[in-house]
């Protein structure tokens, strides 16, 4: 263990009381949100005759005002924030020290730092330690306790426990999931992360994930600190069901869970289930653009839930893995919103290698203040081996009117105008279409 010393002190005689020994709470329940600050209930036993409870072991992302303390009658309870400690040693009130001198060890317990110096409650005296002094006070650095958050002052006739809750910030988790394709069929399945940038160790507490987005006007959000990745032991690997809680879906983990300070924690959230996918290619086009240009065609997997195996879907990434050959490949991600229960979901994986698009303006008539004529060739190339669909998706604007097109639209609607086209392997395919918009 390693000890840091403080100055010299000297032996000197006080009459008087005690310091109050702080009490650290015992975190019961852990409520945690993907954007907002977290909730936190816990408990705290009632001082043996009364008088003030330091509190320490709080978050440092504690938000003061939302604590309430209540003891076991409901009577609400005084709470009171401490300016910040103005050293290091101050912040070891209440704990046992060692006093140092030319090879000599004594214990004591510091009970207050007065204008920098330390008083120890030590061999059944009370001793001020100054400069004058040949002892010295040693702390061991790597258990240095946290300041005192907050004091609590109970009422006259507080029994019980106390029972403490508050918003805090740097705890919050994130969903993240798997969608794997392989020859018997796709399976999605997911995972929750939880992190602790705190300022704060839980332990043993039950622990709930909310999925949906709450309105949290004070959020400031987590610390920055680096993180320790820690997996769920296997005693509690069991997927949570989600739960309708109010307008959000709520995931209680089985089990007590502990996530101390710089800890990610990730459990499970989703069992694979199967799902039915559609691999889709897409050119997008603005009909008033002026000129030409060669857009990417993009590459987008359209995911729909499989029978009864709707259920919802918090925000999150969704990492695709392809197991239809002789060795899985990641295929690319894509971030999603909340998904309600049976909904399909599209995600975009990146741009065709072999597929190639050229958008050309070839006509283009102003026939009034406001009103124009415009024609455009799309062509879609494909060099690969295999045929391939491809959705085009010209962008409309204001008032429009498609007057000719070859292929004919395939779908419209107030902004756009929808083609699929089939590109044979090696070849290209050509779309022309002409538009009037009113602006």
């Amino acid at each position: 263990m390693r000890w840091q010393q403080f100055p010299a002190v000297a032996v000197l005689a006080l009459a008087g009381g005690t310091a109050a020994m702080a009490a650290t709470p015992d975190t019961r329940h852990l409520v945690l949100y993907q954007n907002a600050a977290a909730f936190v209930s816990a408990s705290v036993a009632l001082p043996a005759g009364g008088g003030p409870l330091p509190l320490e072991g709080l978050p440092d992302g504690m938000r003061f005002e939302t604590l309430s303390v209540t003891d076991d009658d409901g009577a609400v309870q005084t709470v009171r924030r401490p300016a910040p400690a103005g050293s290091t040693l101050a912040r070891w009130r209440g704990r046992e020290v060692v006093l140092l001198h030319d090879g000599q060890r004594r214990r004591g317990r510091l009970l207050a730092v007065e204008n920098g110096t330390p008083v120890v409650s030590v061999d059944g005296r009370l001793e001020w330690i100054d400069a004058a002094s040949p002892w010295r006070v040693a702390l061991p650095t790597d258990t240095l306790p946290q300041a005192t958050a907050a004091t609590v002052m109970p009422t006259d006739g507080a029994s019980g426990a106390l029972a403490l809750d508050y918003l805090t910030e740097g705890l919050n988790w994130q969903a993240d999931y798997t969608l794997r394709l392989a020859p018997a069929g796709a399976r999605l399945s997911g995972s929750a992360t939880l992190q602790n940038t705190s300022g704060a160790d839980f332990d043993g507490a039950t622990v709930t994930l909310i999925g949906g987005q709450v309105n949290d006007p004070g959020n400031g959000g987590p610390r920055p600190m680096k993180l320790e990745a820690r997996a769920m032991s296997a005693d509690s690997a069991a997927a949570p069901a989600p739960q309708a809680a109010g307008d959000w879906y709520r995931y209680r983990l089985p089990g007590t869970h502990s996530l101390g300070d710089g800890e990610r924690l990730r459990v499970p959230l989703l069992n694979a289930v199967p799902v039915d996918v559609e691999r889709r290619y897409r050119v997008s086009g603005q009909a008033m653009r002026q000129g030409g240009d060669e857009p990417p065609v993009t590459v987008t997997t359209e995911v729909t839930p499989r029978g009864r195996n709707d259920v919802p879907l918090p925000a999150g990434t969704v990492r695709v893995i392809d197991a239809t050959g002789d060795a899985p490949l990641y295929q690319g991600g894509d971030r999603i919103d909340h998904i309600p229960p049976g909904e399909a979901f599209e995600l975009s994986l990146g741009t065709a290698f072999d597929l190639s698009a050229e958008r050309e303006r070839t006509a283009y008539r102003r026939i009034g203040d406001d009103t124009h004529e415009i024609a455009w060739r799309v062509t879609v190339s494909n060099a690969g081996r295999d045929n391939r669909t491809v959705e085009v998706v010209e962008h409309m604007a204001g008032d429009w009117e498609l007057l000719e097109a070859s292929p004919a639209s395939k779908e419209q609607d107030a902004d756009t105008a929808r083609w699929r086209l089939s590109v044979p392997a090696g070849d290209e395919t050509t779309l022309t279409y002409r538009v009037r918009v009113r602006q």
